[in-house]
């Protein structure tokens, strides 16, 4: 987190907010994975406040991961409501996304109790994991989606050795002067 925090000050200080929503979503991730949802939670609403309303992909994976925090703090209905906004934004995006909104849309009705609505979702969300294994070429995406995530760990490196080389320039200042 120490490095995180490095870089998101450095994006603050060069205003540069596409890194920080990047920082801020990835430390929600971390957070999410740790099991420290609060945090997670802060960040992921930091990150949905700097997205602009026509970054709908950004919006649904923000509120996907709000969802996925929500439910495992067992706040249902917080889940539901991000939920059914990343399907609304992901409407258009491709298939990976549909069948995680379905697929925690399943699991969300089946805690719940509605059981005919989660066997509703259920088939929905195999339908899209049959269509994934359909793809005429799903290497082109997979590399893609790592092309993708590449750039983008690309670019936080960068901010990141930005930080580390301000500090050791300020360092040896100190030293000299």
């Amino acid at each position: 987190f120490f490095y995180f925090d490095k870089a998101l000050n450095l994006a603050e200080e060069n205003n540069n907010v596409e890194s920080k929503k990047r920082i801020l979503h990835n430390q929600s991730r971390l957070y999410h994975k740790i099991k420290d949802f609060t945090s997670a939670e802060n960040n992921c609403r930091q990150a949905l406040a700097l997205t602009q309303a026509n970054d709908s992909i950004k919006l649904g994976h923000l509120h996907m991961r709000l969802a996925l925090v929500y439910k495992e703090m067992n706040n249902l209905d917080s889940s539901f409501v991000n939920i059914h906004k990343s399907k609304d934004y992901l409407i258009n995006s491709h298939i990976y996304d549909h069948s995680d909104v379905y697929k925690l849309l399943y699991q969300l009705e089946e805690k719940k109790g509605n059981i005919k609505k989660a066997l509703e979702y259920k088939e929905l969300y195999e339908h899209y994991e049959k269509l994934k294994t359909n793809k005429p070429n799903p290497e082109v995406e997979q590399l893609q989606e790592k092309l993708r995530q590449t750039q983008a760990d690309h670019i936080s490196n960068m901010i990141l050795m930005q930080a580390i080389h301000r500090e050791e320039v300020q360092s040896l200042n100190h030293q000299f002067y």
